[in-house]
């Protein structure tokens, strides 16, 4: 949309006296050129490089769990928003928590691992998805945000299994 906003711009001054009507715009593409490289600089230091989402390697079906730690609750969109981008993975489920999970949450999680998104917890990855042990180290997104991937203990059908006859016969 720029230049035909830029064209735009050039043809109302159409009218306008000969300096004016070819000043302006050479104005606008020259402070364009200066400021060019600004809008692809990062403005803090500190800010995450989402680009390390990339590394994952989600298999699919694998469920992904946003859970934003000590960060305000907002962040949950931005870690979506983040992987989404990133991971080159979507469709797939995903879980955004406020809290903790509950043992029957992850109860309803198909397949035996998710890959966790958060924040740093206040107690500890563990206490995020009880049970679930992470696979490798964590991918760890600076200043404060980790990506691992866990194993949930049993998974979804060892949980969700009634005890049948040992032999049918």
């Amino acid at each position: 949309a720029g230049p035909a906003v830029f064209m735009l711009f050039a043809s109302l001054l159409s009218g306008l006296p000969g300096w004016i009507r070819h000043g302006a715009p050479a104005i606008v593409v020259l402070i364009t050129f200066a400021l060019w490289q600004r809008a692809y600089v990062l403005p803090d230091a500190d800010a995450p490089d989402w680009r390390i989402l990339s590394q994952m390697n989600v298999q699919p079906g694998e469920t992904l769990v946003f859970y934003p730690g000590i960060l305000p609750g907002w962040y949950n969109e931005v870690f979506y928003l983040a992987a989404t981008h990133y991971s080159r993975g979507f469709p797939r489920p995903i879980i955004k928590l406020s809290h903790p999970a509950s043992t029957d949450l992850l109860g309803q999680i198909s397949g035996d691992s998710v890959w966790l998104i958060c924040g740093r917890p206040p107690d500890g990855l563990a206490a995020v998805l009880p049970g679930a042990v992470p696979v490798a180290d964590p991918l760890m997104i600076p200043p404060a945000l980790a990506c691992v991937h866990m194993k949930l203990s049993g998974g979804r059908f060892a949980m969700m299994q009634e005890p049948g006859p040992a032999n049918p016969r």
